[in-house]
């Protein structure tokens, strides 16, 4: 409970059960201003109280009595929020500015590394160099008649595989239930799983995966960022002759799946896997296709591959500077971030180059990049301008974890989805929210039948709650920057969040079967299906008696 001025009793905005969203909205409002107007401190005159040392009875008549006049906004009435700021807020006009700087807040829902296997098999042991859980030929990279389906400990996925759609439609069940309207869904690449050598196969992914989002989401526009793996729905993507005929397929297809949604998104992702779209009258995406820049294509000066990518860059050139003269922002997509990947380069130094001052010289227009294709623990980095002795960052960084769980060059990670609010009216990111799925957790509940359930997906804290920054404009980054690197506590509790991530390389039905069976083979049929060490296992013998 809260207690206001005079006496009167207000119940706290983070407990109340009635309206969750907009008790959210309320609650990441009163983030988004360091201090709103009106918002005067009464710490001495507001305080919390857990509702679990009230009668029930109490509890309910006073909470469906302030949810009565919260809903009615009676002028000079104060209520409380007991959280951030511990401030009573007067209704009426300083009320509904208040709401209203919430209306100016945009959500994007952003996914990425879906990786979805329809031939997923839970029977199926994951190993090198292929890790798949797919009963397939080897030769083929096909499915073939294998065996029946394991025991239910990994009907969402396991460690080191890609994951079957179930996955997917438990991340966007939890998506839903926190926010129905989105204003966009972002797909920062990947769709398909590794090693699927039919197209139709491939094919048959996008669209089903297209058709789980318009299920849940049926009137929020989807915006792609094209995966290298995505590629394979085209064919061979080293072929570089068939380059230009491969990008005017694949926009057939996104098209047909309602991912390009005009003709100019049609026309230019045709040309070279690319786009813009406009999100707000003043915020625009765009949509890069990184597979032009990555080193591990090799391309000489005169392929079709370079000269597509300088023609993107030239074209990005363009975008930036007409959004500069119509004072918009960009938002960029992409799959495969500029930088390092596994400390190794993963563009041409040339276009990382490019890229890097086109960020510099449009600095305030770019105001983040999303990436996928996450494989090191840290998710946030930074484009620095240095033509000057003291070098500034330019624009932000983020890169998403996804949410396959097949990561061979880094420890396990937990499958995961995200939240970017973008202010209308400081035109800026304000803040990313990840929620993580404890796929370990989620095999225990399927083993003791009590199933995935939304719970399974748990809120981290964001960028902005971790370290107190006003937004992630670039300044703001900045300054943690330099936190970061000279301060212990502030480095810490960066990694803590980024290692509460990762799972380890094999799953705990490995650990099990390494401590029951010595010999290679006993112990390696384990691996494939220990259906037998949970054989009879039930929610109450999950844990000994004691």
């Amino acid at each position: 409970m809260c207690v206001g001025e005079g006496g009167t009793m207000r119940m706290p905005m983070e407990r109340t059960l009635l309206l969750p969203q907009a008790r959210r909205e309320e609650n990441a409002a009163a983030q988004e201003q360091r201090e709103p107007d009106g918002v005067r401190e009464a710490a001495a005159a507001c305080f919390c109280t857990p509702l679990a040392v009230y009668a029930i009875f109490a509890t309910v008549v006073l909470f469906a009595s302030n949810a009565w006049r919260l809903a009615q906004a009676e002028p000079g009435v104060q209520w409380c929020v007991c959280g951030t700021h511990r401030a009573c807020v007067d209704n009426g006009p300083t009320r509904a500015a208040h709401l209203q700087r919430i209306q100016e807040l945009l959500k994007f829902w952003w996914v990425s590394d879906l990786h979805i296997d329809l031939d997923y098999s839970a029977h199926v042991v994951p190993e090198t160099p292929w890790l798949v859980c797919r009963e397939f030929d080897q030769q083929r990279h096909t499915r073939s008649s294998g065996r029946g389906p394991g025991h239910q400990a990994f009907a969402l996925g396991r460690v080191n595989c890609d994951p079957p759609l179930a996955l997917f439609e438990s991340q966007l069940l939890a998506m839903h239930a926190e926010d129905p309207n989105p204003s966009a869904i972002f797909l920062t690449g990947d769709v398909i799983a590794h090693f699927i050598a039919s197209r139709s196969r491939a094919a048959q992914t996008l669209r089903e995966v297209a058709a789980a989002i318009s299920r849940k989401f049926p009137s929020t526009r989807v915006f792609v960022a094209l995966g290298n793996v995505d590629m394979q729905l085209a064919g061979d993507e080293s072929d570089d002759s068939a380059l230009p005929l491969q990008f005017e397929f694949l926009a057939s297809i996104f098209h047909s799946v309602g991912w390009l949604h005009t003709r100019d998104m049609q026309h230019t992702f045709a040309t070279g896997g690319y786009y813009k779209a406009d999100l707000d009258a003043s915020l625009s995406v765009i949509s890069i296709n990184t597979n032009l820049m990555l080193k591990r294509q090799q391309a000489d000066a005169g392929s079709n591959r370079a000269q597509l990518a300088r023609q993107m860059l030239l074209w990005i050139e363009h975008q930036a500077l007409r959004a500069q003269l119509e004072g918009r922002r960009l938002l960029l997509l992409g799959h495969a971030a500029p930088g390092a990947k596994t400390q190794l380069a993963n563009w041409y130094e040339e276009y990382t180059t490019q890229f890097s001052d086109l960020s510099a010289r449009f600095r305030g227009v770019f105001i983040m990049h999303l990436f996928g294709d996450f494989t090191e623990a840290v998710e946030l980095r930074m484009l620095w301008d240095n033509s000057s002795q003291d070098a500034h960052v330019s624009s932000g960084v983020l890169i998403h974890p996804g949410l396959t769980p097949r990561r061979p060059a880094a420890p396990g990670s937990n499958p995961s989805f995200k939240q970017i609010l973008y202010s209308r009216d400081q035109r800026v990111i304000m803040d990313s929210i990840t929620w993580v799925m404890n796929l370990q957790a989620a095999s225990f509940a399927s083993m003791t039948g009590a199933g995935p359930h939304l719970d399974t997906w748990e809120r981290q804290p964001s960028i902005r709650e971790r370290f107190g920054l006003a937004s992630l404009h670039s300044d703001e980054l900045e300054a943690l920057f330099m936190q970061l690197r000279s301060n212990v506590s502030t480095l810490e509790r960066f990694y803590r969040v980024a290692w509460s991530r990762f799972i380890t390389n094999h799953d705990f039905t490995s650990d099990l079967c390494d401590m029951r069976f010595t010999a290679a083979g006993p112990r390696l049929k384990c691996y494939a299906d220990p259906t037998g060490l949970f054989r009879g296992l039930s929610e109450s013998q999950a844990e000994p008696k004691r």
